[in-house]
């Protein structure tokens, strides 16, 4: 173990970067390319008695600003930098709770495991790019310790108090511990499978709750170098300590660090069957303004030996099944509860669970059509309802709009101003969605009318439904060749079409490219648009490379070079 020698006071730089994306600000925990706050490391008394001390519990719910003293152990060291990591914060643990201190020179004179004091200023940390999103979902920020003075080191290789680390559930911190909720820097210790994702230019790492469903992500700040040392726990059931760190406001989502792992027993066979009800009730939606129809398929897709069933004593409630879906309908006129009884099946063993839907009275509010809101005149305020045909993103996977249909076209709706991102949040593909937003055309080029679109969209309502894509007239079939032929006057943007063809893909060591192509050659193709590394939003259809398949494919945008225009789209879904 290194012992570090103390040093005077300096003033650290460093990154804050999350899955290759960087960040700089001012002033905070995790980052900067700015003069942070600086820290300091001194000599003084040996004594571990100190009148001024005082619990990290307390120091938690000090005033922002107070300088707090307290005592506690290393539990885990922080790093930043893209290239090499370098050491720039610590979390510390007493048996009252944990919290974490910012300071790269702090950080550099202790090692995991030693018992130390220090005092600091507490403070909130929220990256600039996140402080929109945190403003609009109350979430407050990193809570840390700044302006850090070491004291004294007491003791070495000591274990986190057990007091400190709170034994839970993923799928509990994800559904039921809000970000507006004051616990980053707080220990936790749950089981799942640990998981390495390698994308083209960098790690991810997460933890994958045993019901498949849920997950949390680990936040790197070095292209996930920091967390190289969890590899040989790559695809293993685990359970992990590990300590909430900087929160994803944007999309409501904790974020975690490693610290610990620990073997894990399998599941038994009635904690199956809590994951298969798990599974099975988010397929229930808990509401909807108009008719709900449901095909759910018999089998537990994450669990082949779990089969499904449901009844109800409601009368409103149609039940059917054929030899692998469920059907349940509940037309729009039955407003109200109406309660369904969920029964799993394992081995000898059921579970059931009783879950209410309620049918609300559809709002009504004054809507055109997609193909009339597409004759506007630009920054025209429309108000259109339609099915979210696919939802697309920007980088780090974060939702950034979608392609909404209706009956008479398609359009897409863009989120251009970031601080409207939490607006988008809760959608999801097949959803049917009212909103208002701004017709608009982007212009990249003199030589196109812009890209056609809905920006900024205010949503009026939304139902948790999977509703089927409208596609007769509103979707027309074309040939990959016959996009590429299109010419720049005549604007597709937008537009959602059937196209019968070839997934491509191509990786190398810089870029990952997919590709839609009319022979199995590829030699006429068209590029998928992403914003993300390695295209992660299209990873999900690596089954269906290099097979002919009928796709429904929509226009994002266009490229426009040498007085040549190249469009750029989206797979929307697979049909056959």
């Amino acid at each position: 173990m290194k012992r570090k020698p103390v040093v005077v006071s300096l003033i650290t730089l460093v990154f804050l970067c999350s899955c290759g994306e960087k960040i700089t600000t001012s002033s905070s925990i995790l980052s900067s390319e700015e003069e942070m706050p600086s820290s300091s490391v001194s000599e003084s008394s040996s004594s571990e008695d100190t009148d001024s001390t005082i619990s990290i519990a307390e120091a938690r719910v000090a005033k922002v600003g107070e300088i707090v003293t307290i005592r506690g152990i290393v539990a885990k060291l922080n790093y930043t930098g893209q290239a090499t990591p370098e050491v720039c914060g610590f979390w510390i643990a007493d048996e009252t709770g944990s919290i974490y201190v910012y300071g790269k020179e702090t950080a550099e004179a202790v090692d995991e495991g030693d018992k130390v004091a220090l005092s600091g200023k507490k403070t909130y940390y929220i990256p600039d790019t996140d402080a929109a999103a945190a403003n609009d979902t109350g979430y407050q920020g990193m809570l840390q310790l700044t302006d850090v003075t070491l004291i004294d080191t007491y003791a070495y290789d000591q274990a986190i108090p057990a007091t400190a680390i709170t034994t839970t559930t993923i799928s509990d911190i994800n559904r039921n511990l809000s970000i507006t909720e004051d616990k980053t820097g707080c220990i936790y210790q749950a089981k799942g499978t640990w998981n390495r994702i390698d994308m083209t230019s960098f790690v991810n790492y997460q933890i994958v709750d045993p019901n498949q469903a849920d997950s949390l992500l680990a936040y790197t700040q070095c292209n996930g170098k920091d967390y190289a040392w969890t590899d040989e726990e790559d695809g293993k059931l685990v359970t992990l300590t590990f300590v909430l760190t900087l929160a994803k406001p944007g999309v409501a989502k904790w974020r975690i660090c490693p610290i610990s792992f620990a073997a894990a027993t399998p599941a038994t066979e009635a904690e199956e069957l809590d994951y298969a009800m798990v599974r099975f009730t988010d397929l229930i939606p808990s509401k909807s303004q108009g008719a709900i129809g449901l095909d759910i398929p018999l089998v537990d897709e994450k669990n082949t030996n779990a089969t499904r069933s449901m009844t109800t004593a409601d009368s409103s409630v149609s039940i059917t099944s054929d030899e692998t879906t469920l059907h349940v309908s509940i037309p729009a006129t039955a407003m109200g509860e109406h309660t369904l009884s969920l029964q799993v099946k394992i081995g000898e063993q059921t579970k059931q669970k009783d879950v209410t839907v309620v049918i609300k009275e559809a709002q009504t509010f004054d809507t055109i059509t997609i193909a009339k809101a597409r004759e506007q005149e630009d920054g025209t305020k429309v108000t259109v309802t339609g099915i979210i045909a696919k939802m697309t993103y920007k980088s780090s996977m974060t939702k950034q709009g979608f392609f909404l249909v209706d009956s008479t076209s398609s359009i897409l709706v863009f989120v251009n101003n970031n601080n409207l991102l939490p607006n988008i949040v809760d959608l999801e593909d097949g959803m049917q969605v009212t909103l208002e937003g701004t017709f608009t055309h982007y212009q990249p080029s003199g030589d196109f009318t812009g890209n056609c679109q809905i920006t900024d969209p205010t949503i009026l309502s939304h139902d948790s439904m999977k509703h089927a894509i409208p596609t007769n007239p509103t979707i027309v079939k074309k040939t990959v060749a016959e996009i590429l032929a299109t010419p720049a006057t005549e604007n597709i943007t937008g537009y959602v079409f059937e196209v019968e063809g070839y997934l491509k893909k191509v990786t190398t060591p810089h870029y990952t490219n997919y590709s839609l192509a009319d022979d199995a050659d590829g030699a006429t193709s068209i590029t998928l648009y992403s914003q993300n590394t390695g295209a992660a939003d299209y990873e999900y259809l690596d089954r269906y490379l290099d097979a002919k398949h009928t796709f429904y494919y929509g226009v994002n945008n266009a490229k426009i070079k040498n007085n040549s225009v190249t469009w750029r789209g989206t797979i929307v879904s697979v049909i056959a």
